[in-house]
């Protein structure tokens, strides 16, 4: 009765009310979106794939023009798929990597796996609906790479220390190489797109037996937190595979 006829106490009992419940609606809607995010971050995932599909590296050239809106089963040499990291090995010399997809999701062995800042491995093993990843911390990954700023090549692969860094060998010590000079693939083993970041030049030492320099990299992608990525597929892979073949 009291506040039904006292406008004083209507308004303050309205005040109080539209408080309480506006409290109650926030709460819900910050549990509600927390909830929904993993959904929002698969859904982010599956953009950033349809994004990198248009890179100019994952199309061929046609008459050394790029066009993207051409015919992508002849044009488009890479196709992105997501996945996610649910299983990850740093303590070993071999270390290996889980992925939440499979063969049905067009997961095949051999396939390259980066993430938004870099190279992660290379697909070993798959079933349905898992994939095991060879890391870039593994003592047999090796994979061929060139200097940003000279584009001359040498071969990377880790030395089982530190898990941010790995080891560039095969540079002959004639070229200039700068400290923080950006390491790039090759893009010749058809496994990733040229032109992907490595890394960067960190330190660098004489091989005087070898005239070479032994550089110290420093990774770009932090493979300890790595939770999302891409699963790349060279569309050209078995005409490559084809080829070298012939040459032997």
């Amino acid at each position: 009765m009291l506040v039904r006829y006292n406008t004083y106490h209507q308004i303050s009992y309205l005040s109080w009310t539209n408080e309480f419940t506006g409290g109650v609606n926030q709460q819900f809607t910050d549990a509600t979106d927390y909830l929904s995010l993993k959904e929002k971050m698969d859904i982010l995932a599956e953009e950033n794939a349809l994004l990198r599909k248009q890179l100019v590296q994952s199309y061929l050239k046609s008459n050394n023009t790029f066009n993207p809106w051409i015919d992508t089963v002849y044009n488009q040499s890479y196709v992105y798929r997501n996945a996610k990291i649910i299983d990850n090995e740093l303590s070993k010399q071999d270390n290996y990597l889980m992925l939440d997809k499979g063969s049905l999701s067009g997961i095949k062995e051999g396939m390259g796996v980066i993430n938004s800042t870099g190279v992660v491995g290379i697909v070993t093993d798959v079933s349905e609906h898992y994939s095991v990843v060879m890391s870039v911390l593994h003592s047999k990954f090796q994979l061929g790479v060139r200097l940003k700023s000279t584009n001359y090549f040498g071969l990377l692969n880790w030395d089982g220390e530190s898990p941010d860094y790995a080891i560039l060998n095969n540079i002959q010590m004639f070229v200039q190489v700068a400290e923080k000079d950006t390491i790039q693939t090759l893009g010749g083993s058809g496994i990733f797109p040229e032109g992907i970041t490595i890394g960067m030049v960190d330190t660098l030492s004489p091989i005087e037996e070898s005239n070479t320099w032994k550089i110290k990299v420093q990774l770009s992608s932090n493979i300890q937190q790595a939770k999302h990525v891409y699963v790349l597929e060279n569309v050209f892979k078995e005409e490559i595979i084809s080829l070298e073949e012939e040459k032997q």
